[in-house]
């Protein structure tokens, strides 16, 4: 009985350790997600610790607001043919206003929302409540990673906690849900984990013939946790689609698992998810299945069919009165290898249709990608956007020369790992982090996606090193009697405890470089949404002179990426927003831009509908602005690094306006070479009067600094020289960006403030410019200053 007591005893002391442990780095985890919160607040005062950050969270912020006035199941009524929600969400995406329910996600805005009744009373407002929720949801997360990774490394202790430590660090996983950025993806990863852990759980009921009541509980839990995936992301898809694959390949891991109990739970899984996925119409919709048409789909329920066939005609091949099985693994592998080609054809021949997001994904680049999908940077390949070391950075690899002793390898090889083994639950968890890792190299959008199978691989496979580095109490016991001999498993131990000890290095400087990246952190709208991390009020002041002198029935063209932070802070309209729902409207969006004039501008504006002197063009960038004598400021553009575009926001993103709006670049932008290292794309700055219309508002909206500010004299000034067309050394540029003509500089042209290109201009009109410098980045007569233009549509007069 004392043996027995002492035994439940050291359990207890075990699980309150572990307890404890998990409390930790849970901690530990929200404070690297929240320093940039406390160090804003330290700079700033802690009335600026809480905002949203990024673009995307603003329109998250915007249902959950709604959705908490106007009833929890109001979601399901934010269309535009809705008597009540209708007039106002036409402020999205105007005229035609956008259907919230079949392009986004119920599972935030409700989450937060119904939530707040239960936090109001500590005077939290609801935008506050929801700037938390990326830590509410980080802390689920890291419960969740403990679970799965107990239950797939079958109880190793030190794979469990090892993989909530490395989940705490990473940055490719704390990136997601720091505070403020309110994004779906670090939302929903947590639910990833719950899917993998209790289809871990149904896998090992099936092998252990467990009843089918357990067989059930863990079937419906199964799928649920991967509908709520659906509820809050778009990720449902992918996690969906891998366990289509599994189920596809499996038959070549574990033929002999393949019976009738594990076909029936595990196409339960597939219908249940479907049935629970169906709160949010965006997935169905997005999959093709409701409104049906012939899609991704349909395309991943019709691979059942050939694991259902496998089990007939390999399992069963005697039940149907079969004397060999016709299926055998090996055959079945040519199948998959002939079905692998037929359907790369058929969606070349566009018999299956894809998206180009998707296609970008899989690598299947003969799918044409609109310049559209190719501009958003979360499309680019993770190498082309973040380079070897980026990733590798990102992955948490602290000391680059530690690359082999990183998260990433360690997922690799723990992938490996867990197919050797070839378990149901363990397979499935390899497959979907190669797959998702496949996907991330084709395109960085899947990088939360990968981190979230990758990280939870990674944890396992460093706890099956930890547990063969340390040695358990029987061999301690052993090595006390000098009973331990040198063996092949002595030198594995030696081999896996250094390199157990290398990830750990690994990881403890990951997790300073994680510290000090969030600590140097803004918030987007704080920094004027400018790539230089430190403060700049252009954005607040910008949000609240529209609030004071336009119209409530104002439209603002601007470019898609401010569409939400516009609306939401202003109720007034915008033309696209983040959802880039609708490709045509930003074309034409596009085509606005960077008209060669502004009647053009306005034929086009006629298609949006856009109400003469109530519709407003609003462009910004950030410029070096020199201090002359006499109060005399002379601006320039800001060239960034050697070789590329110029200026840091709309300037370097003009490129993507001009190829979305189907115009030739080679018309737009020129290559300025002021020396042989000292070459620059620019637009023609030097000829204001031919310079298309987001350029032309940039230098009017300058030189009108002068009608503005009546104490400083603001002047205008670019390079200019001999245009020719582009030399032979430059060919690279014509190739990647379409440029065909360099301006050899000889000079520097100055635009006087009466050199307006705008002064005369029937239509575009100057309504207000904001120029408002960087804290900190001045340096003796130089600032860096953001330059917010907004002007007025109006009728000419007759």
């Amino acid at each position: 009985d004392k043996a027995a007591l002492e035994l439940e005893k050291r359990k207890k002391i075990k699980t309150i350790l572990k307890i404890i442990i998990i409390i930790i780095a849970i901690a530990f985890a929200l404070y690297l997600r929240s320093i940039s919160a406390l160090e804003i607040a330290a700079k700033y005062g802690p009335e600026y610790a809480l905002e949203l950050q990024g673009n995307d969270p603003w329109i998250e912020y915007w249902v959950a607001n709604y959705t908490y006035h106007h009833g929890i199941l109001s979601w399901w009524t934010l269309k535009p043919t809705d008597p009540v929600a209708g007039p106002i969400i036409r402020k999205f995406w105007y005229p035609w206003g956008r259907d919230f329910t079949t392009s986004s996600y119920p599972g935030t805005p409700i989450w937060t929302a119904a939530t707040y009744y239960l936090v109001s009373f500590t005077g939290l407002n609801i935008k506050e409540w929801i700037i938390f929720q990326p830590l509410v949801f980080a802390a689920i997360a890291m419960i969740a990673i403990y679970l799965a990774a107990n239950e797939i490394s079958r109880g190793n202790t030190f794979a469990a906690l090892l993989s909530v430590f490395i989940y705490a660090v990473v940055p490719a996983a704390s990136d997601r849900n720091i505070i403020g950025f309110v994004e779906k993806e670090g939302i929903a990863l947590g639910f990833v984990f719950l899917f993998v852990y209790f289809y871990s759980k149904l896998a090992k009921s099936l092998k252990n013939k467990a009843n089918e009541r357990i067989l059930l509980k863990y079937t419906i839990l199964s799928a649920l946790s991967m509908a709520i995936i659906g509820w809050f992301w778009g990720g449902f898809i992918y996690v969906f689609g891998s366990f289509i694959l599994f189920l596809l390949i499996y038959p070549l891991f574990g033929a002999k698992d393949i019976n009738n109990k594990f076909i029936k739970y595990n196409l339960l899984i597939v219908v249940l998810s479907l049935l629970f996925v169906a709160l949010s119409p965006a997935i169905l919709n997005n999959m093709g299945l409701y409104p049906f048409r012939l899609s991704i789909g349909a395309m991943l329920l019709g691979l059942l069919i050939f694991p259902i066939l496998f089990y007939l005609l390999y399992a069963e091949h005697k039940r149907i009165g079969l004397r060999k099985p016709l299926l055998t693994p090996t055959r079945y592998f040519v199948l998959l290898v002939f079905i692998a080609i037929a359907g790369v054809v058929l969606i070349s021949a566009g018999i299956i249709h894809i998206g180009p997001r998707y296609a970008w994904a899989l690598g299947l680049h003969f799918v044409k990608a609109p310049p559209l999908v190719q501009s958003v940077e979360e499309h680019q390949p993770a190498l082309q956007a973040n380079g070897p070391i980026g990733v590798l950075t990102t992955w948490g690899t602290g000391l680059t020369w530690l690359f082999f002793a990183s998260p990433l390898f360690m997922a690799i090889l723990g992938a490996i790992y867990l197919l050797y083994k070839g378990e149901p639950d363990r397979v499935y968890l390899a497959i979907a982090f190669l797959g998702a890792f496949y996907a991330y190299m084709n395109a960085t959008y899947f990088e939360a996606t990968a981190a979230a199978f990758g990280l939870l691989v990674a944890g396992i496979f460093t706890g099956y090193l930890a547990s063969k580095a340390i040695p358990s109490k029987e061999e301690v016991m052993l090595w006390k009697r000098g009973r331990i001999r040198v063996t092949s498993k002595s030198e594995f131990r030696t081999l896996a405890g250094i390199l157990l000890v290398l990830v750990l290095i690994n990881l403890g400087f990951s997790a300073a470089y994680t510290y000090d990246n969030h600590s140097r952190m803004i918030y987007s709208i704080m920094a004027g949404y400018a790539p230089v991390g430190t403060r700049n009020d252009a954005w607040y002041r910008l949000i609240d002179f529209i609030n004071k002198n336009l119209s409530k029935d104002s439209v603002i063209i601007t470019w898609w990426d401010y569409g939400y932070p516009i609306s939401v802070n202003t109720h007034r309209a915008t033309v696209a927003d983040g959802a880039t729902l609708n490709g045509t409207q930003i074309s034409i969006l596009a085509k606005i831009l960077t008209a060669k004039n502004s009647t053009e501008a306005i034929d086009l504006m006629k298609k949006l509908k856009t109400p003469f002197n109530k519709t407003y063009i609003m462009v910004f960038d950030v410029f070096r602005f020199v201090k002359r004598e006499n109060n005399t400021y002379l601006v320039v553009p800001v060239v960034t690094r050697i070789g590329s575009i110029v200026g840091m926001i709309d300037i370097p993103k003009s490129i993507w306006m001009i190829r979305i709006g189907g115009r030739d670049p080679g018309n737009y932008l020129y290559l300025y070479v002021a020396g042989q290292n000292d070459v620059f794309i620019s637009p023609r700055f030097d000829d204001p009067e031919n310079l298309p219309l987001i350029y032309k508002l940039l230098v009017d909206g300058i030189l009108y600094l002068n009608t503005l500010d009546k104490n400083h004299t603001y002047y205008f000034a670019w390079y200019t020289g001999s245009v020719t067309e582009l030399s032979y050394q430059y060919n690279i540029v014509r190739e990647r960006l379409g440029i065909k003509y360099e301006v050899d500089v000889t000079s520097t042209r100055t635009l006087m403030p009466i050199e307006r290109p705008l002064a005369n201009d029937p239509y575009i009109k100057p309504y207000m410019v904001i120029a408002r410098p960087f804290e900190g980045l001045s340096s003796g007569d130089t600032s860096l200053v953001e330059v917010i233009v907004l002007y007025q549509v109006v009728m000419p007069s007759k």
